[in-house]
């Protein structure tokens, strides 16, 4: 089953335009909690799904042409972080992304954001003491 998830996430992966400038994209990341502390449980490598919903802005403010026309997104998160203890997350969060095109050749991507997030097995001193997690 895992490996059914993880393959039409990756077929969904694709970014879907359309003439205008609304915009739907899939993402499959692959997470890992790094051992920063003695206690915590093993874990195995995790993911999280992301579907966001963007709208490039076009240009009815001055400052959308000076970070060239940024795009803000909507986002859903969801996954598995690696370790039954810290149990499956889900989360929102509005976005922008800024596209700099530097020469000819390069350009950098920057996207930045801030959200909430909810655990189905939080942190509980008696009952689930390994969750670390913040």
């Amino acid at each position: 089953m895992k490996y059914f998830c993880t393959a039409v996430l990756f077929l969904l992966s694709l970014v879907l335009f359309s003439q205008n400038s609304t915009e739907i994209r899939t993402a499959l990341h692959n997470v890992y909690v790094a051992p920063n502390y003695s206690k915590l449980p093993p874990t195995k490598p995790g993911f999280i799904g992301e579907m966001s919903f963007g709208e490039k802005l076009n240009g009815e403010e001055y400052w959308h042409y000076y970070y060239g026309y940024p795009t803000f997104y909507f986002s859903c998160f969801a996954g598995y972080p690696g370790a039954l203890e810290y149990g499956y997350v889900i989360g929102f969060a509005p976005q922008f992304s800024f596209d700099k095109r530097i020469k000819n050749r390069w350009n950098y991507h920057i996207k930045t954001g801030l959200g909430i997030a909810y655990h189905t097995n939080p942190y509980d001193r008696k009952y689930n003491p390994n969750n670390m997690l913040i």
